[in-house]
């Protein structure tokens, strides 16, 4: 009886030991795949980061071209007064010069 039972615990041994040598082969394929998707990631953000310094750079640019469209806005407002008070003054000393 002894070598019947020798047989079957040496089978049972067998087995559970396939059982965990494919858990840990599992596990290890898991681990790789985890890696390279995690790299993958890292690239990805990396882009994404590289892609979110450029828009803010385009934005920054902008919203400098915006105020100096501003600044641009105001002169021309300033310049379009100061005619209109040569105008005015040119037009006032040619009625004073026509009497």
């Amino acid at each position: 009886m002894a070598p019947k039972a020798s047989a079957h615990f040496s089978a049972a041994s067998e087995s559970v030991s396939k059982d965990f040598q494919s858990g840990v082969s599992d596990v290890y394929k898991n681990q790789i795949s985890i890696e390279a998707n995690v790299k993958a990631l890292q690239i990805s953000l990396s882009t994404f980061a590289k892609q979110q310094k450029l828009w803010l750079d385009l934005v920054d640019n902008f919203n400098t071209a915006l105020k100096e469209l501003g600044d641009v806005e105001n002169w021309s407002e300033l310049i379009e007064r100061d005619f209109e008070i040569v105008a005015k003054t040119v037009a006032h000393i040619q009625e004073e010069s026509s009497m």
